[in-house]
């Protein structure tokens, strides 16, 4: 999802948001360096050229109330984004779940997923989800994706908001 935050204009490959910092996790930066995507790997260079690519190794607090996670599976380098104020949590979960389903069923994944891993990250953020009530939504989510993760007598489900 990195691919479009470059664009060209007067022939010459800019950044879409030129004051924003980008940021993405080392796993990543890793894969992109070993697995190289010609999109990906022109818009990563451009934004690292331009001093605007920071590669960040662990949970990391960015702004406060915003920190950046770990959530390894989907990818190497695969973070959620978790954001607290007044008390209350919200998470922007990536693709670590693709459908509702999968948190009742947290094995269920693509097949091609690093599924150990997967399972881990998954675990970790339905537990802290769970004991916070907080609020989520993850990308392949129909819209409005908003929802919440509760505990059940075997483990979670998705309750939709």
């Amino acid at each position: 999802h990195f691919a479009g935050v470059t664009t060209v204009c007067d022939d010459q490959r800019v950044a879409c948001f030129p004051n924003a910092r980008h940021l993405i996790a080392q796993g990543d930066w890793d894969r992109r360096q070993a697995q190289p995507n010609e999109a990906l790997t022109r818009a990563m260079g451009t934004i690292e050229q331009l001093g605007l690519l920071e590669v960040i190794h662990d949970e990391r607090e960015i702004v406060p109330g915003i920190t950046m996670i770990p959530a390894p599976g989907e990818t190497p380098g695969h973070s959620i984004v978790r954001v607290r104020s007044a008390g209350q949590s919200f998470y922007y979960l990536g693709d670590l779940f693709h459908y509702a389903c999968e948190v009742e069923h947290p094995d269920w994944m693509d097949p091609d997923r690093d599924p150990e891993t997967m399972r881990r990250s998954r675990d970790r953020l339905m537990a802290e989800a769970a004991a916070s009530h907080a609020l989520l939504v993850f990308t392949h989510a129909p819209f409005p994706g908003w929802g919440r993760i509760v505990p059940t007598a075997t483990g979670y489900r998705w309750e939709w908001a």
